[in-house]
C-alpha cells in the first residue's frame, strides 16, 4: 500500500477580506483570488518549506476549529519578529516563544483575524 500524503490545506476564513490581508502581510504569502462553486475563495502559496507543504486555500465557508483541536505550524526564521507582524496585522499572540527541545526547536501560538489558533515554529 502506498503512503498517503497531505496535499492541500484550507484555513477557515469567515472574515475573508481580513484573512487574505493578514496572511499576505504578516507572512508574505502570495494570495490569488478565485472562485469555487461560484463563491469567493483565495488560494495561497507559501514557497518551498523544510516540511514540503507550500499551498492551500482560505475558505470563507469554513468555521474555525475549537481551541486545541488541530495544530497547524507555520515555519518562520524569527518567532518574536513574526509575532510582531501577527499583532501589527490584526492577530493576537496567545503563547510567546517556547522551547520544545534542543532537537525540535521552538514554537508560539497566535489567533488570526478569523479566530483560528495557529502556531509558529522555528529551529532556533
Amino acid at each position: 500500500m502506498q503512503v498517503s500524503s497531505i496535499v492541500y490545506l484550507e484555513i477557515p476564513a469567515p472574515n475573508f477580506e481580513d484573512s487574505k490581508k493578514f496572511y499576505a502581510e504578516a507572512f508574505n504569502w502570495k494570495i490569488t483570488e478565485s472562485t469555487m462553486k461560484n463563491k469567493p475563495y483565495a488560494m495561497f502559496e507559501t514557497g518551498k518549506t523544510e516540511m514540503g507543504l507550500t499551498s492551500g486555500g482560505l475558505n470563507p465557508d469554513l468555521l474555525p476549529l475549537p481551541e486545541k483541536s488541530l495544530g497547524l505550524y507555520i515555519s518562520v526564521e524569527n518567532i518574536p519578529e513574526a509575532l510582531k507582524r501577527v499583532s501589527k496585522h490584526g492577530g493576537l499572540t496567545l503563547k510567546e516563544k517556547t522551547k520544545i527541545s534542543g532537537d525540535y526547536g521552538h514554537y508560539a501560538v497566535f489567533k488570526d483575524p478569523s479566530g483560528n489558533h495557529m502556531c509558529l515554529w522555528s529551529k532556533t
